[in-house]
Protein backbone atom coordinates (compact mmCIF):
# COMPACT_ATOMS: atom_id res chain seq x y z
CA UNK A 1 0.00 0.00 0.00
CA UNK A 2 2.78 2.43 0.89
CA UNK A 3 4.58 1.63 -2.35
CA UNK A 4 1.45 2.30 -4.41
CA UNK A 5 0.86 5.58 -2.58
CA UNK A 6 4.50 6.61 -3.10
CA UNK A 7 4.24 5.70 -6.82
CA UNK A 8 1.07 7.78 -7.22
CA UNK A 9 2.71 10.77 -5.49
CA UNK A 10 5.72 10.55 -7.83
CA UNK A 11 3.50 10.32 -10.92
CA UNK A 12 1.41 13.32 -9.85
CA UNK A 13 4.52 15.34 -9.05
CA UNK A 14 6.13 14.55 -12.39
CA UNK A 15 2.99 15.31 -14.36
CA UNK A 16 2.55 18.66 -12.60
CA UNK A 17 6.15 19.66 -13.14
CA UNK A 18 6.06 18.81 -16.85
CA UNK A 19 2.92 20.89 -17.31
CA UNK A 20 4.54 23.89 -15.66
CA UNK A 21 7.70 23.43 -17.71
CA UNK A 22 5.72 23.53 -20.96
CA UNK A 23 3.80 26.63 -19.98
CA UNK A 24 5.18 29.74 -21.62
CA UNK A 25 6.12 32.41 -19.07
CA UNK A 26 4.14 35.61 -19.34
CA UNK A 27 7.10 37.73 -20.50
CA UNK A 28 8.02 35.30 -23.30
CA UNK A 29 6.68 36.26 -26.72
CA UNK A 30 4.05 34.00 -28.20
CA UNK A 31 5.41 31.88 -31.08
CA UNK A 32 3.77 33.96 -33.83
CA UNK A 33 5.18 37.24 -32.56
CA UNK A 34 8.59 35.73 -31.90
CA UNK A 35 8.58 34.36 -35.46
CA UNK A 36 7.85 37.84 -36.85
CA UNK A 37 10.70 39.32 -34.81
CA UNK A 38 13.06 36.57 -35.94
CA UNK A 39 12.17 37.23 -39.59
CA UNK A 40 13.29 40.84 -39.15
CA UNK A 41 16.41 39.73 -37.28
CA UNK A 42 17.33 37.33 -40.09
CA UNK A 43 16.74 39.98 -42.76
CA UNK A 44 18.96 42.40 -40.82
CA UNK A 45 21.70 39.81 -40.37
CA UNK A 46 21.45 38.80 -44.03
CA UNK A 47 21.84 42.38 -45.17
CA UNK A 48 24.82 42.84 -42.88
CA UNK A 49 26.40 39.65 -44.25
CA UNK A 50 25.96 40.98 -47.80
CA UNK A 51 27.57 44.27 -46.87
CA UNK A 52 24.42 46.33 -47.21
CA UNK A 53 24.92 49.46 -45.15
CA UNK A 54 21.71 49.50 -43.13
CA UNK A 55 23.42 50.36 -39.90
CA UNK A 56 24.21 53.98 -39.25
CA UNK A 57 27.64 54.58 -37.75
CA UNK A 58 26.25 56.55 -34.82
CA UNK A 59 23.88 53.75 -33.75
CA UNK A 60 25.79 50.62 -34.79
CA UNK A 61 24.36 47.10 -34.68
CA UNK A 62 22.46 47.89 -31.49
CA UNK A 63 20.56 50.56 -33.40
CA UNK A 64 19.42 48.06 -36.02
CA UNK A 65 18.16 45.70 -33.33
CA UNK A 66 16.56 48.55 -31.42
CA UNK A 67 14.60 49.42 -34.56
CA UNK A 68 13.35 45.83 -34.71
CA UNK A 69 12.36 45.93 -31.04
CA UNK A 70 10.56 49.26 -31.53
CA UNK A 71 8.75 47.95 -34.61
CA UNK A 72 7.42 44.98 -32.63
CA UNK A 73 6.88 47.01 -29.45
CA UNK A 74 9.15 44.83 -27.29
CA UNK A 75 12.25 45.37 -25.19
CA UNK A 76 15.68 43.86 -25.67
CA UNK A 77 15.21 41.99 -22.40
CA UNK A 78 11.91 40.48 -23.55
CA UNK A 79 13.49 39.41 -26.83
CA UNK A 80 16.44 37.82 -25.02
CA UNK A 81 14.17 36.04 -22.54
CA UNK A 82 12.04 34.74 -25.40
CA UNK A 83 15.09 33.67 -27.39
CA UNK A 84 16.48 31.76 -24.39
CA UNK A 85 13.09 30.14 -23.75
CA UNK A 86 12.76 28.85 -27.32
CA UNK A 87 16.43 27.96 -27.58
CA UNK A 88 16.00 25.63 -24.60
CA UNK A 89 13.02 23.99 -26.33
CA UNK A 90 14.47 22.75 -29.64
CA UNK A 91 11.15 21.36 -30.87
CA UNK A 92 9.49 24.77 -30.54
CA UNK A 93 12.50 26.63 -31.96
CA UNK A 94 12.59 24.27 -34.94
CA UNK A 95 8.95 25.06 -35.76
CA UNK A 96 9.66 28.77 -35.48
CA UNK A 97 12.69 28.56 -37.77
CA UNK A 98 10.70 26.53 -40.29
CA UNK A 99 8.20 29.39 -40.43
CA UNK A 100 11.01 31.97 -40.60
CA UNK A 101 12.66 30.15 -43.51
CA UNK A 102 9.32 29.74 -45.28
CA UNK A 103 8.61 33.46 -44.95
CA UNK A 104 12.10 34.41 -46.09
CA UNK A 105 11.80 32.10 -49.11
CA UNK A 106 8.51 33.72 -50.09
CA UNK A 107 10.00 37.18 -49.65
CA UNK A 108 13.01 36.18 -51.75
CA UNK A 109 10.73 34.95 -54.54
CA UNK A 110 8.74 38.21 -54.44
CA UNK A 111 11.90 40.33 -54.63
CA UNK A 112 13.30 38.28 -57.51
CA UNK A 113 10.00 38.57 -59.38
CA UNK A 114 9.93 42.34 -58.87
CA UNK A 115 13.50 42.75 -60.14
CA UNK A 116 12.76 40.48 -63.08
CA UNK A 117 9.72 42.58 -64.00
CA UNK A 118 11.71 45.81 -63.67
CA UNK A 119 14.55 44.41 -65.78
CA UNK A 120 12.07 43.32 -68.46
CA UNK A 121 10.36 46.72 -68.44
CA UNK A 122 13.75 48.47 -68.76
CA UNK A 123 14.78 46.20 -71.64
CA UNK A 124 11.44 46.82 -73.39
CA UNK A 125 11.79 50.60 -73.07
CA UNK A 126 15.36 50.47 -74.41
CA UNK A 127 14.18 48.34 -77.32
CA UNK A 128 11.35 50.78 -78.09
CA UNK A 129 13.71 53.76 -77.90
CA UNK A 130 16.22 52.13 -80.24
CA UNK A 131 13.46 51.29 -82.75
CA UNK A 132 12.43 54.98 -82.90
CA UNK A 133 15.93 56.00 -83.98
Amino acid sequence: MKIQFFFIIICVTLSCSSQKEDERPENVLEPEKFTAVMIDVQITEGMRAQGVDIITPDKGVKGAYNQIFEKHNITKERFEESYDYYLNRPDKMEKIYEQVLDSLSKLDAEVKQKFSNERKARADSIKQASQKN
